[in-house]
């Protein structure tokens, strides 16, 4: 069973709890990371499970454009800032390398990235 380190359940992409099974929501996932242009690595995935927070397909459709105006500024390794979430792509590649949610960005410092796009 996917819990959060704090014990509860994950929540669906609207913050809301989800109601299905584990299982359920491991499809959902996969559904929404396989359905767009950008790659999450298996660090990043498993960030996003442990946090349970899925992002919503506008979101990663957001990702994809950020990642395509840092690749026009010919950057590598970007990090991509959200309302609630922080993300290192690898822009040539195309994937999220780490996800990192609010709670754990404060007093966060990101190392080996040449470029910000704020979302």
């Amino acid at each position: 069973m996917i819990q959060r380190v704090d014990g509860t359940r994950p929540a669906s992409p609207s913050g809301a709890r989800h109601q299905g099974t584990p299982g359920d929501f491991q499809a959902d996932f996969r559904k929404a990371m396989d359905s767009e242009r950008v790659r999450f690595s298996k660090h990043a995935t498993q960030r996003l499970m442990v946090s349970a927070r899925l992002p919503e397909s506008q979101e990663i459709l957001k990702l994809g454009e950020a990642m395509d105006r840092a690749s026009a500024k010919g950057c590598r390794s970007s990090l991509i800032l959200s309302r609630d979430m922080a993300y290192i792509v690898n822009v040539p590649s195309r994937t999220v390398v780490t996800a990192i949610d609010a709670e754990r960005l404060k007093e966060s410092v990101f190392t080996q990235i040449d470029s910000t796009v704020i979302l």
